[in-house]
């Protein structure tokens, strides 16, 4: 379990869990929202959820997310999260743990970050 901490991004809080936002404007992009991902407040488990937007599905934003994770934290479990909303027909996102490194998710949101203004 990790304070996480990030210096170029807002840390929205919701119930149990918290939403990683760019500070970049996403939305003028065509992005529905400005939240990358979310973790799981007490745990180290991080949701990349934007490419799962119809947008990140458009642009095959979640292969690309998924190698730029293994990329930055070769020795992490890589998986796939459903939505819990309730929301059947949304596709699954890549979900990582941050082991041991939490002062590398600054650097990875800044390469994701640019990976999505370059997308477009």
């Amino acid at each position: 379990m990790y304070n996480i901490e990030l210096q170029n991004f807002h840390i929205k809080e919701n119930k149990g869990w918290d939403a990683i936002e760019s500070l970049a404007e996403l939305t003028k992009l065509g992005y529905p929202s400005n939240r990358l991902g979310k973790y799981v407040r007490g745990s180290n488990e991080i949701q990349v959820t934007i490419g799962s937007t119809k947008v990140g599905q458009s642009l095959g934003l979640n292969e690309k997310i998924e190698k730029l994770i293994l990329s930055e934290f070769p020795f992490t479990d890589l998986s796939s999260t459903k939505t819990t909303n309730g929301s059947i027909d949304k596709p699954e996102y890549p979900t990582f743990l941050l082991e041991h490194k939490p002062h590398k998710l600054n650097a990875f949101m800044i390469k994701l970050e640019k990976l999505l203004i370059d997308a477009i």
